[in-house]
């Protein structure tokens, strides 16, 4: 497979990852990654106890061994004590033999001694990497709910902006100007019913005043009697 399709299988890859990362609440997302290391740190402490139990297991071989190691000199040397001479001695299959499984116990208890040395050693080196890895995964924690937090005020924000964007579509840019325009409206009405108003006025008032009264023809006799009688 060439370069540039591992490249671009890899930036698939991280496509899916990302999508599906989007999808889970950062919080929970955060535990899950926790919760991971955590694993890994749990498996390190059962590492560093296997070791550990190991140690103490050679520690006790390495004992074992220098006790036998004890009594098989013990023994050796009262054979040789027995046979008065080294020359004698030496002639014996069994001093040989003896001999021989003591020098083996000397290289047993020497390989105990390193592996023992090399297993505590293990042991404070693990338990130093699990302090140090407990140490950051708390860390990690307390940048988590840092991020956590920092995540809420975003969305928070993002609310308000939204909001106000709202706001702004219930509200069109000349909303300022409504209340003028409904005045300049209401100037309008008033004024149009004003002018009305002293047009129908002048009109009601010019009919009212120019209207000549017509008298009955019965009235008009009366009247003329009246007249006549003022004049006696």
């Amino acid at each position: 497979m060439s370069d540039d399709a591992k490249t671009f299988i890899t930036f698939l890859k991280n496509l899916v990852v990302e999508k599906v990362e989007d999808q889970i609440p950062l919080e929970r997302l955060l535990a899950a990654h926790r919760t991971v290391q955590g694993e890994k740190l749990r498996k390190m402490a059962d590492s560093a106890t296997t070791v550990g139990e190991m140690a103490n297991e050679l520690s006790d071989s390495l004992g074992q061994e220098k006790a036998v190691y004890a009594t098989l000199n013990e023994k050796a040397k009262k054979m040789r004590v027995g046979f008065g001479s080294r020359e004698e001695a030496e002639k014996d299959e069994g001093y040989a033999e003896l001999c021989s499984e003591i020098a083996e116990s000397r290289k047993t208890i020497a390989e105990l001694n390193d592996m023992v040395k090399d297993s505590f050693s293990d042991k404070t080196e693990a338990i130093k990497m699990i302090n140090k890895q407990s140490d950051d995964l708390a860390r990690l924690a307390r940048q988590d709910a840092s991020l956590v937090r920092r995540d809420k005020m975003v969305g928070l924000r993002e609310e308000q902006q939204e909001m106000r964007e709202n706001i702004l579509k219930i509200f069109p840019e000349d909303r300022s100007d409504v209340r003028e325009r409904a005045s300049k409206k209401i100037d309008k009405r008033e004024n149009r019913l004003k002018s009305r108003k002293e047009v129908v006025d002048a009109m009601w008032a010019h009919q009212s005043a120019g209207k000549s009264v017509e008298v009955a023809p019965d009235a008009k006799s009366v009247m003329d009697e009246i007249e006549n009688s003022l004049k006696k």
